[in-house]
């Protein structure tokens, strides 16, 4: 099952849930298939898994989510992560230092996740600290993500902004498209080349 998961073998997967596989079945590092979906790059396996049943907010031995992996991946993962969110991955859930979601985003420097993610959060999870005291505007300022900081300074000011005004061009990586590494629904398209 881990192995089919991570490849995006959603054939497989449906075979193996139906010969009785557990759908979320953990392995030493309490790795789920739904977490290694995010490994793999794998959307279209993800949504299957989440079909299937698999448990959206299951934990590795970090207290990670699927979700918080995600976002820690690159900025290529943004529809990877939208759909986590829209499939009620919890944003409050915090790993085993006290960092939530937010927290992974905003160290990681991925502005237009963190737009989204602190749009759909409710207060209280944009300005949690982590067991040592950081807020993920903390985080973002710890790890010289300038321009992410800065998001979280117009957010406290109660300003919005939309993406492509506030990120520079060198930042725009997770507005774009899905990668090609990254399967997708429609990514075939039936032509022949």
């Amino acid at each position: 099952m881990q192995k089919n998961s991570r490849m995006g073998n959603t054939d497989v997967v449906r075979l193996l849930v139906k010969a009785g596989a557990d759908v979320n079945a953990k392995d030493t590092w309490g790795t789920t298939p739904l977490m290694l979906t995010v490994l793999g790059k794998s959307r279209r396996a993800a949504q299957c898994l989440l079909e299937l049943g698999a448990n959206i907010n299951a934990r590795n031995v970090y207290g990670q989510t699927a979700l918080m992996q995600c976002v820690e991946e690159d900025a290529g993962m943004h529809s990877f992560a939208v759909m986590l969110i829209n499939a009620d991955a919890s944003l409050k859930l915090r790993d085993y230092q006290g960092m939530n979601v937010l927290h992974y985003a905003a160290s990681a420097g991925l502005d237009n996740i963190c737009r989204v993610l602190m749009e759909c959060s409710e207060p209280d999870v944009i300005t949690q600290v982590n067991k040592f005291g950081d807020s993920p505007a903390t985080e973002a300022h710890l790890r010289n993500r300038t321009t992410t900081a800065q998001l979280f300074q117009l957010k406290a000011e109660g300003k919005e902004l939309s993406p492509r005004e506030f990120i520079p061009d060198a930042n725009r990586r997770d507005l774009d498209t899905p990668t090609a590494s990254m399967d997708d629904d429609d990514s075939d398209d039936g032509s022949e080349t």
